[in-house]
């Protein structure tokens, strides 16, 4: 699936580190709910999905990554595509976070 305009947005929201983290989360997230988008957020929404699950090494802290958690997981029993790219993301943050302990453990 192509990225809109809208997802394109957040994503170079992301990458250009002059929003806080929390706030591009938070519309990432909202901008994943919306009917058209939630039900495949690897296979269809790679690079902004990927992009959530920094939020999961702060699980037992907050709400929002025990909701993701439980989200991501319904979609990742549902579709082989998401599946792979779920993997494939978590190789990238492995890769990008490989010196901290708390991610490490999340994503073995």
């Amino acid at each position: 699936m192509p990225t809109t305009d809208d997802e394109q947005q957040l994503i170079d929201q992301y990458d250009s580190g002059t929003v806080p983290q929390s706030q591009c989360h938070s519309e990432a997230y909202k901008f994943l709910q919306r009917p058209e988008c939630s039900e495949h957020w690897w296979c269809q929404h790679y690079d902004l999905a990927s992009k959530l699950l920094e939020v999961l090494q702060h699980y037992d802290d907050h709400a929002l990554p025990r909701e993701l958690w439980r989200k991501m997981c319904l979609q990742l029993g549902r579709c082989a595509a998401c599946i792979q790219s779920y993997h494939a993301a978590k190789e990238e943050l492995r890769l990008h976070y490989s010196d901290q302990p708390a991610v490490k453990q999340l994503l073995s």
